[in-house]
Protein backbone atom coordinates (compact mmCIF):
# COMPACT_ATOMS: atom_id res chain seq x y z
CA UNK A 1 0.00 0.00 0.00
CA UNK A 2 1.41 3.63 -1.21
CA UNK A 3 1.09 5.69 1.50
CA UNK A 4 2.58 8.78 0.42
CA UNK A 5 -0.81 10.50 -0.58
CA UNK A 6 -1.82 10.71 3.13
CA UNK A 7 1.35 11.80 4.68
CA UNK A 8 1.20 14.66 2.00
CA UNK A 9 -2.05 15.16 2.84
CA UNK A 10 -1.67 14.95 6.80
CA UNK A 11 1.31 17.42 5.93
CA UNK A 12 -0.96 19.50 4.71
CA UNK A 13 -3.17 19.74 6.86
CA UNK A 14 -0.98 21.01 9.67
CA UNK A 15 0.74 24.03 7.76
CA UNK A 16 -1.25 26.95 8.76
CA UNK A 17 -3.91 28.16 6.11
CA UNK A 18 -1.80 31.57 6.01
CA UNK A 19 1.26 29.76 4.62
CA UNK A 20 -0.50 27.48 2.02
CA UNK A 21 -1.60 30.18 -0.03
CA UNK A 22 -0.49 34.09 -1.19
CA UNK A 23 -1.28 37.07 1.05
CA UNK A 24 -4.65 37.93 0.67
CA UNK A 25 -5.69 41.41 -1.31
CA UNK A 26 -6.56 42.72 1.91
CA UNK A 27 -3.38 42.45 3.32
CA UNK A 28 -1.15 43.06 0.92
CA UNK A 29 -2.91 46.42 0.31
CA UNK A 30 -2.55 46.81 3.93
CA UNK A 31 1.40 46.34 3.52
CA UNK A 32 1.40 48.43 0.60
CA UNK A 33 -0.18 51.42 2.94
CA UNK A 34 1.82 50.96 5.37
CA UNK A 35 4.84 51.68 2.95
CA UNK A 36 3.10 54.42 1.62
CA UNK A 37 2.70 56.30 4.92
CA UNK A 38 6.35 55.57 5.49
CA UNK A 39 7.53 57.23 2.32
CA UNK A 40 5.33 59.36 2.83
CA UNK A 41 6.76 60.73 6.46
CA UNK A 42 10.43 60.20 4.89
CA UNK A 43 9.19 63.08 2.41
CA UNK A 44 8.99 60.79 -0.76
CA UNK A 45 5.59 61.53 -1.37
CA UNK A 46 5.63 60.45 -5.54
CA UNK A 47 6.68 56.79 -3.93
CA UNK A 48 3.63 57.35 -1.60
CA UNK A 49 1.00 57.85 -4.29
CA UNK A 50 2.34 54.63 -6.06
CA UNK A 51 2.09 52.92 -3.04
CA UNK A 52 -1.39 53.92 -2.47
CA UNK A 53 -2.25 54.00 -6.00
CA UNK A 54 -0.95 50.04 -5.84
CA UNK A 55 -2.54 49.05 -2.78
CA UNK A 56 -6.60 50.36 -4.44
CA UNK A 57 -5.05 48.44 -7.46
CA UNK A 58 -4.81 45.74 -5.30
CA UNK A 59 -8.18 45.72 -3.20
CA UNK A 60 -10.48 48.35 -4.55
CA UNK A 61 -12.63 48.06 -1.03
CA UNK A 62 -9.40 49.79 1.03
CA UNK A 63 -10.77 52.71 2.70
CA UNK A 64 -7.34 53.26 4.09
CA UNK A 65 -5.77 53.52 1.02
CA UNK A 66 -8.17 56.16 -0.64
CA UNK A 67 -8.25 58.25 2.51
CA UNK A 68 -4.59 58.56 2.50
CA UNK A 69 -4.45 58.97 -1.62
CA UNK A 70 -7.13 61.66 -1.19
CA UNK A 71 -5.29 63.50 1.25
CA UNK A 72 -1.70 63.40 0.01
CA UNK A 73 -3.15 64.58 -3.12
CA UNK A 74 -4.69 67.58 -1.66
CA UNK A 75 -1.51 68.57 0.75
CA UNK A 76 0.00 68.93 -2.87
CA UNK A 77 -2.82 70.68 -3.98
CA UNK A 78 -3.96 68.62 -6.24
CA UNK A 79 -8.10 69.48 -5.68
CA UNK A 80 -9.47 67.67 -8.61
CA UNK A 81 -7.32 64.63 -8.30
CA UNK A 82 -8.13 64.46 -4.66
CA UNK A 83 -11.82 64.72 -5.30
CA UNK A 84 -11.92 62.32 -7.81
CA UNK A 85 -10.10 59.74 -5.12
CA UNK A 86 -12.50 60.08 -2.99
CA UNK A 87 -15.23 59.66 -5.48
CA UNK A 88 -13.90 56.43 -6.63
CA UNK A 89 -13.69 55.61 -2.70
CA UNK A 90 -16.90 56.19 -1.74
CA UNK A 91 -18.51 54.31 -5.06
CA UNK A 92 -16.60 51.69 -3.36
CA UNK A 93 -16.97 51.97 0.18
CA UNK A 94 -20.68 54.27 0.36
CA UNK A 95 -20.69 53.69 4.18
CA UNK A 96 -17.52 55.26 5.47
CA UNK A 97 -17.69 58.56 7.44
CA UNK A 98 -14.04 59.37 6.65
CA UNK A 99 -14.47 59.44 2.99
CA UNK A 100 -17.03 62.02 3.43
CA UNK A 101 -15.42 63.82 5.62
CA UNK A 102 -11.64 64.07 3.33
CA UNK A 103 -14.46 65.08 0.23
CA UNK A 104 -16.27 67.82 1.95
CA UNK A 105 -12.51 69.72 3.07
CA UNK A 106 -11.67 68.90 -0.53
CA UNK A 107 -14.96 70.30 -2.06
CA UNK A 108 -14.77 72.85 0.58
CA UNK A 109 -11.29 74.26 0.01
CA UNK A 110 -12.96 74.57 -4.06
CA UNK A 111 -15.31 76.87 -2.86
CA UNK A 112 -17.89 74.06 -3.66
CA UNK A 113 -19.99 74.52 -0.63
CA UNK A 114 -23.39 73.11 -1.70
CA UNK A 115 -21.57 69.97 -2.13
CA UNK A 116 -19.34 69.60 0.78
CA UNK A 117 -22.34 70.84 3.13
CA UNK A 118 -23.90 67.29 1.14
CA UNK A 119 -21.35 65.29 2.20
CA UNK A 120 -21.03 66.44 6.11
CA UNK A 121 -25.21 65.68 6.01
CA UNK A 122 -24.08 62.40 4.74
CA UNK A 123 -21.30 61.88 7.70
CA UNK A 124 -23.33 63.29 10.50
CA UNK A 125 -26.07 61.20 9.25
CA UNK A 126 -23.62 57.86 9.23
CA UNK A 127 -21.89 58.63 12.47
CA UNK A 128 -24.24 59.47 14.86
CA UNK A 129 -24.45 60.76 18.21
CA UNK A 130 -21.05 58.83 19.07
CA UNK A 131 -19.13 61.70 20.47
CA UNK A 132 -16.16 60.20 19.29
CA UNK A 133 -13.06 62.19 17.96
CA UNK A 134 -14.43 61.38 14.30
CA UNK A 135 -18.16 62.99 14.90
CA UNK A 136 -15.95 65.89 16.57
CA UNK A 137 -13.97 65.75 13.15
CA UNK A 138 -16.94 66.25 11.26
CA UNK A 139 -18.75 68.83 13.70
CA UNK A 140 -15.21 71.17 12.86
CA UNK A 141 -15.67 70.66 9.44
CA UNK A 142 -18.99 71.88 9.57
CA UNK A 143 -17.27 75.00 12.04
CA UNK A 144 -15.08 75.49 9.16
CA UNK A 145 -17.47 75.35 6.40
CA UNK A 146 -20.11 77.47 7.75
CA UNK A 147 -17.49 80.43 8.78
CA UNK A 148 -16.26 80.27 5.08
CA UNK A 149 -19.93 80.47 3.92
CA UNK A 150 -20.71 82.81 6.56
CA UNK A 151 -23.88 80.55 7.85
CA UNK A 152 -23.72 82.18 11.50
CA UNK A 153 -26.72 80.00 12.75
CA UNK A 154 -24.99 76.73 10.98
CA UNK A 155 -21.81 77.37 12.95
CA UNK A 156 -23.57 78.34 16.03
CA UNK A 157 -25.32 74.81 15.91
CA UNK A 158 -21.73 72.92 15.41
CA UNK A 159 -20.54 74.65 17.86
CA UNK A 160 -23.39 73.46 20.44
CA UNK A 161 -22.77 70.09 19.29
CA UNK A 162 -18.74 70.34 20.15
CA UNK A 163 -20.00 71.50 23.65
CA UNK A 164 -22.15 68.47 23.98
CA UNK A 165 -19.31 66.01 22.77
CA UNK A 166 -17.04 67.86 25.57
CA UNK A 167 -19.27 67.59 28.34
CA UNK A 168 -19.66 63.86 27.22
CA UNK A 169 -15.93 63.17 27.00
CA UNK A 170 -15.10 65.32 29.86
CA UNK A 171 -12.90 67.59 27.79
CA UNK A 172 -12.39 70.74 29.80
CA UNK A 173 -10.51 72.33 26.89
CA UNK A 174 -13.13 71.74 24.81
CA UNK A 175 -15.76 72.88 27.10
CA UNK A 176 -14.05 76.20 26.79
CA UNK A 177 -13.57 76.63 23.11
CA UNK A 178 -17.24 76.22 22.56
CA UNK A 179 -18.77 77.62 25.01
CA UNK A 180 -16.69 80.85 23.94
CA UNK A 181 -17.75 80.75 20.35
CA UNK A 182 -21.20 79.49 21.58
CA UNK A 183 -22.25 82.31 23.33
CA UNK A 184 -19.99 84.93 21.20
CA UNK A 185 -22.70 83.26 17.97
CA UNK A 186 -25.45 83.39 20.21
CA UNK A 187 -25.45 87.10 21.04
CA UNK A 188 -24.31 87.55 17.45
CA UNK A 189 -27.58 85.76 15.97
CA UNK A 190 -30.05 86.67 18.55
CA UNK A 191 -33.83 85.69 18.29
CA UNK A 192 -33.54 85.31 14.85
CA UNK A 193 -31.59 82.08 15.32
CA UNK A 194 -34.54 79.74 13.94
CA UNK A 195 -35.25 82.00 11.00
CA UNK A 196 -31.31 82.19 9.43
CA UNK A 197 -31.15 78.25 10.64
CA UNK A 198 -33.59 77.81 6.81
CA UNK A 199 -31.53 80.29 4.55
CA UNK A 200 -29.33 78.35 2.04
CA UNK A 201 -26.75 76.33 2.98
CA UNK A 202 -27.30 76.13 6.41
CA UNK A 203 -30.82 74.47 6.76
CA UNK A 204 -29.66 70.93 5.83
CA UNK A 205 -26.41 70.85 8.29
CA UNK A 206 -28.73 72.35 10.90
CA UNK A 207 -31.15 69.43 10.62
CA UNK A 208 -28.25 67.22 10.91
CA UNK A 209 -26.93 68.68 13.59
CA UNK A 210 -30.45 68.59 15.41
CA UNK A 211 -30.97 65.31 14.47
CA UNK A 212 -28.05 64.16 16.12
CA UNK A 213 -28.93 66.11 19.78
CA UNK A 214 -32.19 64.56 19.95
CA UNK A 215 -30.70 60.95 19.48
CA UNK A 216 -28.29 61.65 22.26
CA UNK A 217 -24.46 62.70 23.37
Amino acid sequence: MNLRPVVLSLALLAVPPASRSAASPTSSAALLVQQGEKSEADGEELIALQRYRDAIAIDGTSERAYLRLGALRAKRNELFEAESVFDVGLARVPASVDLYLGRAKVRRVRGHFFDAQDDLRHAMQLEGATSSPRELAVVREIIALAREAKLQTTELAAWRRALAIGHKLGDEGLIKESSIHARALGLFVGDVDPVLGGRALGDPLRKSLASVARRGG
